[in-house]
């Protein structure tokens, strides 16, 4: 309880005389850093604050004051909830912190309080795990839900659901990919049982992520593909985008590149598009991973980049992610003493937050190291490993960008949705939806392959093509696809 708030566009005068002449005498101070939302703070002197403590306690209110303190965070987490999508994230993430140690004094009460309180502690935890995550601390917050479904056993079951939910992505963060999955698997039972759509899909979108870091990826497929409908029934947009992302992941690793890619690109423009920050950042980072394995260097490297640009200083998982993807960019363009020196921090990043790489980073970022050692010999490998992991995280991220630097054409391009292409001459007739056709044609899909990919009926499909040829004036898909090709549509 370090600090004590108050709502300034409903405080009454009188509220705020006092609070005038608190800080006239000295006793309390305001933070001029901390104003968000309308919210002004003010902190006590520490030995003002044990003093109004001891008088709690003497008075007998201070159980009382620890119950209002604890329920004034709960609203605040819960509140927060709605904000840590979209636009807005980067603000309330930012608002949470400067909260922690109110939220752990919180959760220190609600544990000691069950009896009293019995869904306290379970509502507050699940409503901060994506903060826990987003945040780069998943191993504080999967310990404080792990404890909170103990002394919640039997909250109800839409509140169990999503501290399972948030213990479940926690874990995989971890890469504890077992108890993840049984997280996920408890949650889903409890949404059926609820009949709650949007639950329903988003247990279904994170088994199908565990199916895909396993490396099941027909598993994956199927269970992005019920989830994805589910999520556009309940608006809840930047999971399907995020699905799109995976099914294409998958489905370059199932031999369908140019069908996967493709998918991986629409699951990076659909988050895009509705600002979601952190949903983006997922989807570079699958989408940099697979054009890296294409040796599509200069885009990687330019995804990689734009992961840096657009993190904040807390986002410690994107921040690794990059790094990590950047060390095998380096690797690739001949630079193995910085990539040594990046895959040293990256490897100090895990070691000190207990995150795991995902999208498949972790094997690529594990199979370089022998690659980078054998460039370098094993003096100056240890050298520069040891020396990375010892950099400030200025110097680290100062490395990462030189790679980004050393590719001119790999510079990062403004976030925001992609801009149109400029269409050659006879592609203005075709509409947005039958030039996706006419390039996943190109990329040699079958009329079902591209009804797959755009999650449409195959006659759909049949209709764009044969309007494609007519606009077009052509008389076969071949000649189609040779026009595709000759003006870079492929």
């Amino acid at each position: 309880m370090r600090s004590s708030e108050t709502e300034t566009n409903d405080a009454t005068g009188s509220v705020l005389d006092v609070l005038a002449s608190l800080i006239d005498a000295g006793l309390l101070r305001t933070d001029s850093n901390s104003e968000d939302h309308g919210t002004a703070r003010f902190q006590m002197l520490e030995t003002i604050r044990e003093f109004g403590i001891e008088r709690l306690i003497d008075a007998g209110e201070a159980e009382e004051a620890r119950r209002d303190h604890a329920a004034y965070f709960l609203a605040l987490a819960e509140e927060a909830e709605g904000h840590l999508h979209g636009p807005e994230q980067a603000v309330w993430i930012a608002r949470l912190h400067r909260e922690l140690d109110n939220f752990r004094a919180s959760l220190t009460w609600a544990e000691a309080n069950a009896a009293v309180w019995p869904d306290l502690g379970i509502r507050l935890s699940a409503a901060l795990w994506l903060f826990w995550a987003k945040h780069g601390q998943p191993k504080e917050g999967r310990q404080w839900l792990e404890r909170a479904l103990v002394t919640g056993e039997y909250a109800p079951a839409g509140i169990r659901a999503k501290a399972l939910m948030g213990a479940g992505t926690l874990a995989g963060w971890q890469n504890n990919l077992t108890d993840q999955a049984a997280r996920f698997e408890a949650a889903l039972a409890l949404w059926r049982e609820e009949g709650n759509t949007f639950g329903v899909g988003r247990a279904l979108f994170q088994l199908g992520a565990v199916a895909n870091e396993r490396g099941d990826y027909r598993r994956a497929v199927s269970l992005m593909r019920e989830a994805l409908p589910l999520h556009r029934q309940v608006g809840d947009e930047p999971y399907a985008a995020l699905a799109l992302t995976v099914i294409g992941w998958a489905r370059c690793h199932l031999g369908e590149r140019p069908r996967g890619l493709a998918l991986a690109e629409r699951g990076l423009a659909g988050e895009l598009a509705i600002g979601e920050a952190w949903g983006a950042q997922l989807a570079r980072m699958a989408l940099a991973t697979l054009l890296l394995d294409e040796a599509e260097t200069q885009r990687a490297a330019a995804l990689y980049g734009e992961m840096l640009a657009e993190a904040t200083p807390d986002d410690l998982i994107s921040r690794m992610a990059a790094y990590a993807g950047l060390a095998l960019v380096a690797l690739k363009r001949g630079q193995s003493r910085r990539a040594a020196t990046l895959t040293g921090a990256v490897e100090a990043m895990r070691t000190d937050v207990g995150i795991s790489l995902l999208f498949g980073l972790r094997d690529r970022f594990e199979a370089a190291l022998p690659r980078i050692r054998e460039a370098l010999g094993e003096p100056e490998f240890t050298a520069a490993w040891t020396a990375g992991g010892e950099l400030p995280a200025d110097h680290v991220s100062a490395e990462a960008h030189a790679v980004v630097a050393a590719i001119p054409e790999a510079t990062p391009a403004p976030s925001g949705p992609p801009p149109t292409p400029a269409s050659p001459a006879g592609l203005p007739q075709l509409s947005p939806r039958e030039r996706e056709v006419l390039r996943l044609m190109a990329g040699g899909l079958t009329n079902q392959q591209i009804a797959d990919c755009l999650f449409v009926s195959r006659r759909t499909v049949t209709t764009h093509a044969t309007n494609i040829l007519t606009k077009l004036g052509l008389e076969s898909r071949t000649a189609a696809v040779a026009f595709a090709i000759r003006h870079d549509l492929a």
